[in-house]
């Protein structure tokens, strides 16, 4: 079977981790490079000595033909050039977010179809190691029937993505409807919306502003701190949070079942499982050290493999990701992320924001957002996706 032929449109700092990662692929030519600042293009053509550079997608798709376009602009650009790229025959991998609401990624997620094309989003964690090995926990029934799941991300403003964002009120992360949090809502989302799959989650979000800078422009509305709760008529509920301000600034997700909890920490990239005290009381309580202390040993004998073999790496989820959206395009089976759940994820943060929108917010000396009414509760991701 022959090469399938790649591009990226957009060449700032994501891009090089798709070049890179495309570079150690079987299978796959990286054949050109676009960027609207020609500069950008030709830096990362250099440095991954990409043969074709573009400032134009139009001129790229005519002369290239690729057949798998990567598109890592801001959001405010996905929907056309999705659109684009699909329409010239490309599959189609989206950075997070997909779009910029429901409607828009409903579009996206209409032109795949009506074309035939491959689309997904760069949720690069979904098939992360710790993933993996929770998700495999649960279908084992280890926990037993899922009760509830948390999930926490914590974002350092003083960072390099957070200092982007805030040496500039021009930044294109001021202009999303979510801003910090709709850059990173998705990362927070997808693990647990597998949990939750009724198509009406109840949803209830609050946000607040706790970091004290100000800069007598619109960088002074940027909220910092979000908590989000969703349930699912029929089943579990879950609470997400995230946080710039928490230490340390962990990024792991806990499942509650009726027979115990796990825990997945992607930061350390381990996976930890709790269950109920079953022993008479004071050895009950002595018992369970012991056994952290041996999980916690065979957690790190197996890293340690991972490591050995080279799995044991950040971008292990996105390759894999990546891996599985290629072959979705050689064989003709199904994307990695169905479509229906990227529109629903899109339905869920048009939810999020518009509640946020249309509730006071506070900084945190003063306390966080009322809490929503009982008709903001009772809102489905549907209609508000549809109001929008």
């Amino acid at each position: 079977m022959s090469a399938l032929r790649a591009a990226i449109v957009g060449c700032g700092k994501i891009a090089d981790d798709h070049a890179e990662t495309l570079g150690f692929m079987d299978g796959v030519d990286l054949v050109a490079c676009c960027d609207r600042t020609r500069l950008m293009a030709e830096q990362l053509a250099t440095r991954f000595e990409v043969p074709g550079v573009y400032d134009d997608l139009d001129q790229l798709l005519a002369a290239e033909r690729p057949d798998v376009v990567h598109i890592t602009t801001p959001p405010q650009s996905h929907l056309e050039l999705g659109l684009t790229a699909m329409a010239a025959g490309a599959n189609v991998w989206i950075e997070k977010p997909l779009a910029v609401d429901g409607p828009q990624a409903a579009e996206l997620v209409a032109a795949a179809r009506r074309t035939d094309r491959k689309l997904t989003v760069g949720h690069s964690y979904w098939l992360d190691t710790p993933a993996l090995d929770l998700r495999q926990l649960v279908a084992d029934g280890r926990i037993g029937e899922v009760v509830h799941v948390d999930s926490w991300y914590g974002y350092d403003l003083d960072g390099p993505y957070g200092t982007a964002i805030m040496a500039s009120p021009d930044n294109w992360v001021h202009e999303l409807p979510g801003k910090l949090f709709h850059n990173n809502a998705d990362h927070l989302l997808n693990k647990v919306m597998e949990f939750l799959p009724s198509e009406d989650l109840l949803v209830q979000a609050s946000a607040f502003r706790r970091h004290r800078r100000t800069y007598g422009d619109r960088r002074d509305e940027l909220l910092d701190e979000l908590r989000v709760f969703l349930a699912d008529p029929a089943g579990p509920t879950a609470y997400a949070t995230f946080s710039s301000a928490a230490a340390p600034r962990g990024h792991w997700v806990r499942v509650h079942g009726t027979n115990g909890s796990a825990t997945a920490d992607f930061n350390l990239r381990t996976v930890e499982v709790a269950a109920g005290v079953s022993l008479p009381t004071n050895l009950g309580r002595l018992l369970p050290s012991f056994s952290k202390v041996g999980a916690a040993a065979r957690q790190a004998l197996t890293n340690s493999g991972r490591f050995a073999s080279g799995e044991f790496h950040y971008f292990a989820g996105f390759r894999r990701l990546l891996a599985a959206f290629y072959d979705s395009i050689r064989t003709g089976g199904p994307e990695p992320i169905a479509l229906a759940e990227l529109e629903r994820m899109a339905r869920i943060q048009d939810t999020i924001w518009h509640q946020l929108a249309d509730r006071p917010t506070a900084t945190a000396s003063a306390g966080m957002a009322p809490p929503a009414t009982a008709a903001e509760l009772g809102c489905d991701t549907k209609s508000a996706g549809d109001d929008r």
